[in-house]
């Protein structure tokens, strides 16, 4: 239905005489009536504002100098809740002393002479619209000047279609330690219209990571999200092994939204650490062995807690440790002759070294253990582990003291004159092949031998057989019984070689033969 109803304006030009040479500024009109002129209001369509539609309201003065510029308005409000205005025109009509110069908005091309309009598409629930004017007075008398509104009332209908959409992003970090906890962050936005709802997040987890709980899934209820909303979910991941860690986190909700994130790969590494031990490959029996232990960390990540232990051989006597790197402490020698050092932690690339130096008590070999471990800095259990050995090959050197004495000295011509011979092996180490013999001087003839091994005469020397091993702190005995045959001082020669001494170590024995008329009474 349209409505129409009229709004009269009247307006008194001045009799000032003479026109302004300059063209005056134009005088403004406000919603508000003044003290020269009036605010005049009509609602449409029962004329009473609490059950109309539309309320028109408009001023001008009332009085205003010939050629003077003055500006008015055409204020229209919607004056219900739920209708919406349409179709609106504005119709003004001009009296013969009055000029419209100019609107905002520009008035409608008219048919009709002395007519000003003005259209306006609609007006929404409490909505208001002015139309600004300017005019000036021609001729001295009054302007009479009536304004028309019609309008089409209509009721509408919104229903608003949504489209809610979701992104879920997933954070965590690009590289970490085996032994870390791995800290994975879950962001789901709402970028759509309209609430999203029932949603779901999960995330299968590759093998080998897990949740702190131990979970290969990460799994979360988010409930719903409005419009422009996110919601963040954090949780902590553990890796049993070191690698590559990839995954996709997805996001559900209801009526078929779904979304997938961002493919995520964390590089977990791990420390790797390494043992070598320097000492002597050999080394004499009594001699001191001193060994030299390296621990590094050749692995990606900290070695946490690092520590070291040696298992010396029991053989060993420990006499000097070296203190520890990190309570510069040195380690008591604990049972079963064990040294155990605190390393503290080993960044990738880092060492520590430290230093034991004992003497073995007879073994002919020595082997030491050496065990270096880490902790993981999350659970506290092994997380490297490595062991190695070093032999040392002890020599044990003999020494073998030859000795020879006669029995009597003087010696008469005819009687026999008895040398004992001693071979004592006083070293650590056995001897092989030992080997006597005995060269008789002019003056003495052979007449008999025994001892550790059979002795043959060749003329003056006898030569026993070699006594195949001596051991150490063994002792051989040979004797040698000679007859006095010339007077003289006489020199009897016994030489020794064995594996061990290969040039002959001679042993002389000085023995006076004389005749009976000059042996001493």
């Amino acid at each position: 239905m349209i409505r129409q109803s009229s709004l009269a304006l009247m307006i008194v030009g001045l009799a000032a005489g003479i026109a302004p040479a300059q063209a005056p500024a134009p005088h403004k009109m406000m919603d508000a009536p003044s003290a020269s002129g009036g605010m005049n209001a009509l609602a449409l369509p029962t004329g009473d504002r609490a059950t109309s539609s539309l309320l028109v309201e408009a001023a001008a003065p009332a009085k205003i100098a010939v050629g003077r510029a003055y500006e008015y308005q055409i204020k229209l409000t919607n004056l219900t809740k739920n209708l919406v205005l349409e179709d609106i025109v504005v119709l003004q009509d001009v009296g013969e002393n009055l000029s419209i110069e100019r609107s905002e908005p520009e008035s409608a091309k008219s048919d009709k002479k002395g007519e000003k309009t003005w259209k306006l598409s609609k007006l929404a629930p409490g909505e208001s619209k002015a139309i600004k004017v300017q005019a000036l007075g021609e001729q001295v008398g009054s302007a009479s000047s009536c304004i028309r509104v019609t309008y089409q009332p209509s009721l509408c209908l919104m229903t608003e279609f949504i489209k809610p959409e979701v992104q879920v992003a997933k954070e965590v970090p690009a590289q970490a330690g085996v032994c870390d906890v791995i800290p994975a962050r879950y962001v789901v936005r709402n970028t759509g219209t309209g609430a999203a709802n029932g949603l779901k997040l999960r995330d299968e987890l590759p093998e080998g990571l897990t949740t702190a709980a131990g979970g290969r899934v990460v799994e979360a209820d988010l409930g719903d999200l409005a419009q422009g909303q996110s919601k963040e979910y954090k949780v902590d991941l553990a890796a049993s092994k070191p690698g590559d860690y990839t995954s996709r986190a997805s996001v559900q909700g209801q009526d078929e939204l779904k979304a997938t994130s961002n493919q995520t790969t964390t590089a977990l590494r791990a420390a790797k650490l390494e043992i070598k031990i320097a000492g002597p490959e050999a080394q004499y029996l009594g001699q001191a062995s001193t060994y030299q232990v390296t621990v590094k960390n050749s692995g990606e990540a900290p070695a946490t807690a690092a520590s070291l232990k040696i298992q010396a051989d029991p053989d060993m006597r420990i006499d000097r440790v070296s203190r520890a790197t990190t309570d510069n402490k040195a380690p008591a020698v604990g049972a079963d002759n064990t040294l155990t050092w605190t390393l503290g932690d080993l960044a990738p690339g880092g060492e520590a070294v430290v230093s034991f130096t004992g003497v073995g008590r007879g073994k002919k070999e020595l082997q030491h253990t050496a065990i270096a471990t880490s902790v993981c800095a999350r659970s506290k259990d092994l997380a490297s582990t490595t062991t190695t050995t070093a032999q040392t090959e002890i020599i044990a050197l003999p020494a073998l003291r030859l000795e020879m004495v006669d029995d009597h000295d003087p010696v008469q011509v005819g009687e026999n004159v008895v040398y004992t011979i001693n071979v004592l092996n006083q070293g650590q180490g056995d001897d092989k092949n030992v080997k006597l013999v005995c060269k008789l001087p002019a003056g003495l003839t052979y007449v008999s031998s025994k001892g550790a091994t059979e002795g043959k005469a060749d003329g003056q020397t006898i030569t026993f057989a070699p006594v195949a091993k001596l051991a150490a702190k063994q002792q051989v005995d040979f004797i040698v019984t000679a007859k006095s045959v010339k007077a003289g001082d006489v020199r009897t020669t016994v030489e020794l070689t064995s594996d061990y001494l290969t040039s002959p170590d001679p042993e002389t024995e000085p023995t006076r033969l004389v005749d009976s008329a000059a042996a001493p009474k």
